[in-house]
């Protein structure tokens, strides 16, 4: 399947779903305050939206479409993933964004709900695309892959979320010291991945 079939095809599934579908032609999309290369958000005032921008490098914004769909299944499924993720979300931002205070364990709770969600799409999105043999570097998309799950980690840890331009998953010095498959305990990360985090996003510190 080409990169245009799958739009087309994100775009009918948005159809069929009731989902708005946002697609930029520049380098994000606008989430709440925030700067993102793609979203799925089922708490959209007017209803659920999927979005995603195609002003970067195929390789960033290609897989980040197909990722965003694959949270739409999740949400479609009524995953039970999605929801404690969208549950965790309403402590998590705001958190972020300095508008509450969580103590550690807190963050870290809720930091994992995140991360278990993100893990098992992105298990989908790399499984989809092997299937129907979507365009791009997939054995590449899961190191980055790693990169973003893992980084639920440091974003509990430090209380900020990455910036745009400076991904987890876009360092590619990051990208290449991490695994290259999915089938780790994301839920602990050992203290040396965890400086290797630091030392190439140097802004979270």
């Amino acid at each position: 399947m080409t990169a245009e079939d799958f739009q087309a095809f994100i775009k009918k599934e948005c159809a069929l779903l009731g989902v708005e579908l946002k697609v930029s032609p520049g380098d994000f999309v606008q989430f709440e305050s925030t700067r993102s290369n793609g979203f799925f958000n089922d708490e959209n005032n007017g209803g659920p939206k999927l979005a995603y921008c195609t002003g970067k490098d195929f390789q960033i914004w290609f897989p980040v479409a197909v990722h965003e769909y694959n949270h739409m299944l999740q949400w479609a499924e009524e995953s039970p993933l999605w929801k404690a993720a969208g549950e965790s979300d309403q402590t998590l931002w705001p958190w972020l964004a300095g508008e509450r205070t969580l103590t550690p364990e807190q963050a870290r709770y809720n930091a994992m709900n995140s991360l278990r969600c993100e893990l098992d799409f992105e298990r989908r999105t790399i499984k989809m695309a092997r299937e129907v043999d979507l365009p791009g570097d997939w054995d590449l998309y899961t190191k980055m892959a790693n990169a973003y799950v893992y980084f639920y980690h440091l974003l509990a840890k430090h209380r900020k979320w990455y910036q745009i331009g400076k991904e987890p998953y876009s360092i590619p010095e990051l990208v290449a010291v991490m695994p290259d498959h999915l089938n780790d305990d994301h839920e602990t990360i050992t203290p040396e991945m965890e400086a290797l985090f630091e030392k190439y996003m140097p802004y979270l510190l």
